[in-house]
């Protein structure tokens, strides 16, 4: 098993972290139930592009929704906020909304 103390050493970034918490679920779960790869690979990237979604400027935000996952990961984000989790600015709507809409329209 993976040591949690890999996690909370101050030279990780939030998005490495969350990538060792990740690879961590994924390993423990694979000792109790086979995960195929079609179904962990997808997973991991939707859970992973959640921090992701806070990116407001530059041109971030606008590679980030031409991500295939995009909308998973914002649905989920939305359903974590839904059940009470503090999940920041990310999930409030505004520009979020706004550029949701208009991809939604083009597709």
């Amino acid at each position: 098993m993976l040591k949690t103390a890999f996690i909370d050493k101050d030279d990780y970034s939030k998005s490495d972290a969350a990538a060792v918490a990740a690879d961590q679920v994924f390993h423990q779960q694979q000792a109790v139930i086979s995960i195929p790869k079609r179904f962990s690979i997808p997973a991991r990237e939707i859970w992973l592009l959640q921090d992701r979604l806070e990116a407001r400027r530059g041109k971030k935000p606008l590679r980030l929704l031409a991500n295939k996952r995009f909308r998973a990961a914002y649905d989920f984000l939305l359903l974590r906020r839904d059940s009470g989790e503090n999940v920041g600015g990310s999930a409030t709507g505004g520009q979020n909304s706004k550029r949701l809409t208009r991809t939604d329209n083009r597709l």
